[in-house]
C-alpha cells in the first residue's frame, strides 16, 4: 500500500505489507476455487489454500503495540479479518461489515488526531476503507469464493 509507505515510518510499512500478504491470499484462494469444484469437506479441505490468509490475519494481530502507530496497526489487524469471509457460506453481509465497522473506529481515531497536521494519515485511513470495502461487492451476501468463480459446478 502506497498510503502507508507514505507515511515513512517502519511500523507503518510493516502495515502495508501484511495487507499486501492478505490480499494477495485472498486474490490466491479466490482463483484456485474458480478453477475448482467445491470440496464436499469444506472448509477443512481447504485449509492448505486459506493458510496464507490466516497467517496474515495472525501477522497483523500479534502487530499491535502500544504507541504511536497502536490505531494504525489495529487498523488493519481489524480490516483483515473480514477475510473470514471466504470460509462463511454463504458469506454473510454482516459478517464482513462487522470488521469493516472495527476496522472504521480505529480509523476514525486516526483521522480526528492527523485531520489538521498530517492529510497522509486521513490517505492511509481512506486507502484501507476502499480495500476492506472491496471484500463485498455486489452479491456478496450470497456469494461464496466457489459460487462466484464456478457456478453451477459447486
Amino acid at each position: 500500500m502506497a498510503a502507508c509507505g507514505a507515511l515513512g515510518s517502519p511500523e507503518a510499512t510493516a502495515c502495508g505489507e501484511v495487507v499486501r500478504e492478505g490480499w494477495g491470499a485472498m486474490r490466491s484462494f479466490i482463483a484456485a476455487a474458480g478453477a475448482s469444484k467445491k470440496p464436499a469437506n469444506f472448509p477443512a479441505d481447504c485449509m492448505p489454500l486459506l493458510a496464507p490468509a490466516q497467517a496474515a490475519m495472525k501477522k497483523a494481530g500479534d502487530a499491535v503495540r502500544r504507541g504511536d502507530w497502536e490505531c494504525h496497526q489495529k487498523t488493519v489487524s481489524e480490516g483483515l479479518q473480514c477475510l473470514s469471509w471466504l470460509v462463511v457460506v454463504p458469506a454473510p453481509r454482516e459478517v464482513i461489515e462487522s470488521y469493516v465497522g472495527g476496522q472504521d473506529f480505529w480509523a476514525n481515531k486516526i483521522r480526528v488526531k492527523y485531520k489538521k497536521t498530517d492529510p497522509k494519515h486521513v490517505a492511509y485511513c481512506d486507502t484501507s476503507a476502499r480495500a476492506a470495502s472491496r471484500t463485498d461487492g455486489p452479491g456478496a451476501a450470497t456469494r461464496t469464493p466457489f459460487s462466484a468463480a464456478v457456478g453451477s459446478r459447486s
